[in-house]
């Protein structure tokens, strides 16, 4: 949770693509969805490039960057994504996810948020929906959903099952999320219950607050009083009190209208309110804030993950679950103008989100980051497929 949310910071929630229609259109092929994303990554991707100062930079087109494996361009910029000033959680490392758990276990409602632009929270979200699992816990409910996806209850993650979901990371954990068994939930805000589009962004926000805790309650919690979920959400959606907004007023998010509506108090975790100082996460209830003072978060407890960092322009965090560096294969390299690489199972056709992605300019020579197996790899520009596809395996 953001102590002091900016309304800048508005622009990387959903709504936006509503806006903007970032989400593939149902009723079209899939491999024509598969291009218009990216067709939408690279032109996102070099508009931040182009004007990392602009408001969009640091809330939607940053999100294209990290979609196409390019994180180190954001820590390089006039608006980078992390930085030595970022609020320290104030806390200790043992046993998180067992700490977290057995906190879970006196509700049945884990809402924990990310940062859209922070590929690295999906790990540890990854790592906590396999233990609440175990723990007993059987619905996933996801900002990333809409209406429209299809929530499929098995297979790989596919370009028309969220927009969130098209990064390499999501893609994975979501596929897992599926094979342990959890049932996909969406709650999203339909665009008919949206706020008009000539209403300030309190009340767009409002009304998405209220439409989200309608479409829990409507489509899962209901019907299946006592159910156990974990609640994946963005940014300040995790908030159980009432967040500050100037002289804008204050927002009542999410997490604090559902606790509200069900009278569950539910377990709030923030990945967003500070780092861990260190090179290991930690779980704390409050962080120092850049002038040295202590401040309490708006949830349960903050997560604070280490500082991204890079070796080879790839972070270190996918080095960490367990990917290898892989040279891309010479043919695939660009020559003369910038391609987007992607690296998918040989039984997945285009319309599965690639297991990685990485932008290239001419002249960088820049790994795939990738676990193991067996790899198709190929190169694409706005217009298609430029060459590939080259088999590869990681042993």
């Amino acid at each position: 949770m953001n102590p002091t949310p900016t309304k800048n910071m508005f622009a990387s929630f959903f709504c936006v693509c509503l806006m903007t229609g970032c989400t593939p259109a149902p009723n079209v092929p899939l491999v024509e969805q598969t291009q218009s994303v990216r067709k939408s990554l690279i032109e996102n991707t070099n508009s931040y490039l182009s004007n990392p100062d602009d408001e969009m930079a640091n809330g939607f087109w940053n999100q294209a960057v990290t979609m196409v494996g390019r994180e180190d361009l954001l820590h390089t910029s006039a608006m980078p994504l992390g930085s030595s000033s970022a609020p320290v959680c104030v806390g200790d490392s043992e046993d998180i996810i067992g700490k977290l758990v057995e906190a879970a276990s006196q509700t049945s409602i884990v809402i924990i948020n990310e940062n859209h632009a922070r590929p690295q929270d999906r790990t540890f979200v990854w790592t906590l929906a396999r233990a609440l699992r175990d723990a007993g816990f059987t619905h996933y409910a996801a900002e990333a959903f809409t209406d429209q996806t299809p929530l499929r209850a098995s297979g790989v993650t596919m370009v028309d099952d969220g927009y969130y979901t098209q990064e390499p990371v999501f893609g994975r954990l979501l596929q897992d999320v599926r094979s342990m068994g959890y049932t996909l939930v969406a709650y999203e805000q339909t665009k008919e219950q949206a706020a008009p589009d000539d209403a300030n962004f309190m009340l767009q926000i409002e009304a998405r607050e209220k439409a989200q805790v309608e479409n829990l309650l409507a489509n899962l919690l209901r019907k299946n009083p006592g159910v156990r979920v974990l609640i994946h959400v963005g940014h300040s959606h995790v908030a159980e009190r009432p967040v500050p907004m100037g002289a804008a007023g204050s927002i009542e998010w999410m997490a604090a209208r559902l606790k509200a509506a069900t009278g569950i108090d539910p377990l709030t975790i923030s990945q967003t309110a500070c780092e861990a100082s260190g090179s290991v996460p930690v779980l704390s209830t409050s962080y120092l804030t850049v002038d040295g003072k202590t401040s309490d978060g708006f949830t349960d407890y903050l997560v604070g993950l280490p500082a991204v960092t890079f070796k080879n322009s790839r972070p270190d965090y996918r080095r960490r679950m367990g990917d290898q560096e892989i040279e891309v294969p010479i043919s695939l390299v660009p020559v003369l103008d910038l391609v987007v690489i992607e690296a998918r199972r040989p039984a997945e056709d285009e319309g599965a989100v690639p297991i990685e992605r990485l932008y290239l300019r001419p002249g960088e020579r820049i790994p795939l980051m990738l676990p193991q197996g067996r790899f198709e790899i190929s190169s694409f520009d706005k217009k298609g497929r430029v060459t590939g596809p080259v088999s590869l395996t990681v042993d």
